[in-house]
């Protein structure tokens, strides 16, 4: 073989060694940034895709995923946002009102009587339901018109509700049972009693509402989508957050003994954490996964968790100031100290973005994907100076043809490993087709 064609060959295979050496697939890792606001703070609506932010208390603010203010608007002591984020309701004592989400402009605004507890709003906004200190349910169409006013337990107050994504469903918890509502205020399952005398505390809901999780003094109870009980779990004290994933697929349950547990939708229990007491220094702290025994169970509370689409995501609020973020299988992921308590966290639907809040702080937590690196300096590989063919009557003019970038055609790779491990010259030229 000659020296141009030995060349030519070497070239070729700088260029495709080059390309095996590309950068692999980008990573991705978690920032944060922190908000304070003037007024005190009570709760939190996040968007489902993570782009907004409402933060509820003596003033509202519309945080975007930098942490910075779109708009400052009234009160509203508690919170609730579509989840496109076009529409706000919130209330002050016994008055609810209904923001633009875009700008934060009052929509309509009604006196409810008695001191709301809990609000949520449809995904479609038609409807907006209301448990009051009295322990009843009104429901609201969304020109603020009264529905249905309907009483669970008499006298006793709701402890907490969810809404199913789909928004055709509501839970409902207190200390005298359990109930499933459609959003006209139909009751679909009661199941009054069965956590009387056990102080229920917690609900959710999965997307289609066809299973509840609900926390008590006595445990965790899973029902289905006619109120029966699949399965039930002791957790050791009282559960004081619960989350379903939307799929259905996961539950993650928290308690006053500083355990979460992370379980599948048919009870198995996947992993525990303990989630200790923070550390001196400011660094949230906890034996984690390896360590259960009594001695090491501190008396933090976790207070809210929040649950990505799918499960691969669960963040968590409680009482050692620590927001944590925690993978699937239970790895501690991200933390971070906060100010007080971490009383409400959210999680857009992707898990790419997080929220939480204490009385006087907001931390945003943000996935970001890392730039990609660029692809290491390789000169294009060219075809050698090559003298033209005379021209006919001018024989002493002979044109050189300027060098044009080579063509690789694709090459399987195990032939191309072959080559680059010291295949023949010949053999690369051949498949290039130069000879």
């Amino acid at each position: 073989m000659n020296g141009a064609r030995r060349r030519l060959a070497a070239s070729a295979a700088a260029v495709l060694l080059a390309m095996l050496l590309l950068p692999a697939a980008t990573t991705a890792t978690w920032t944060s940034w922190s908000y304070t606001p003037v007024s005190e703070v009570s709760e939190v609506a996040l968007s489902a895709d993570g782009a907004a932010a409402f933060i509820g208390g003596d003033r509202i603010h519309c945080l975007n995923t930098a942490g910075g203010v779109e708009w400052k608007a009234w009160f509203g002591d508690h919170i609730s946002a579509t989840p496109d984020g076009k529409t706000i309701v919130c209330s002050l004592g016994g008055q609810i009102y209904w923001l633009d989400g875009d700008s934060g402009s009052p929509a309509r605004d009604i006196e409810a009587g008695s001191p709301v507890r809990h609000l949520v709003i449809t995904p479609d906004g038609s409807r907006t339901i209301v448990a009051d200190a009295a322990g009843e349910l009104t429901f609201y169409n969304a020109k603020g018109e009264e529905i249905r006013t309907v009483e669970p337990a008499e006298g006793t107050a709701i402890e907490d509700m969810a809404l199913s994504r789909d928004g055709n469903y509501l839970g409902v918890i207190s200390r005298e049972g359990t109930w499933l509502y459609s959003k006209y205020g139909s009751t679909r399952w009661e199941r009054e009693g069965q956590t009387d005398g056990e102080g229920g505390q917690c609900i959710d809901l999965s997307a289609n509402g066809r299973y509840a999780a609900a926390g008590s003094d006595a445990g965790l109870r899973y029902f289905n989508s006619t109120g029966g009980i699949v399965w039930e779990r002791p957790c050791g004290m009282r559960i004081t957050a619960v989350a379903i994933a939307p799929t259905g697929n996961y539950v993650a349950a928290g308690s006053q003994n500083s355990i979460l547990s992370f379980f599948a939708a048919n009870g198995t229990l996947l992993w525990k954490y303990n989630v200790g007491a923070a550390a001196g220094d400011g660094t949230p702290g906890g034996p984690g996964i390896t360590d259960l025994s009594p001695s090491r169970l501190d008396t933090v509370w976790i207070l809210d968790l929040a649950l990505s689409e799918d499960g691969e995501y669960v963040l968590a609020g409680s009482t050692d100031k620590a927001v944590r973020l925690f993978s699937r299988d239970g790895t501690l992921v991200w933390s971070r100290m906060a100010d007080a308590w971490v009383n409400h966290v959210g999680i857009a639907k992707d898990g790419a973005t997080g929220i939480a809040v204490t009385k006087s702080m907001v931390i945003g937590l943000v996935n970001e994907p890392e730039p990609e690196a660029a692809p290491p300096d390789v000169a294009a590989a060219t075809l050698p100076m090559v003298p033209a063919a005379p021209i006919p009557g001018d024989p002493g003019n002979i044109p050189v043809i300027a060098p044009v970038p080579a063509a690789v055609p694709e090459i399987p790779q195990p032939t191309l490993r072959t080559i680059l491990a010291g295949g023949s010259p010949g053999r690369l030229l051949q498949l290039l087709g130069f000879s």
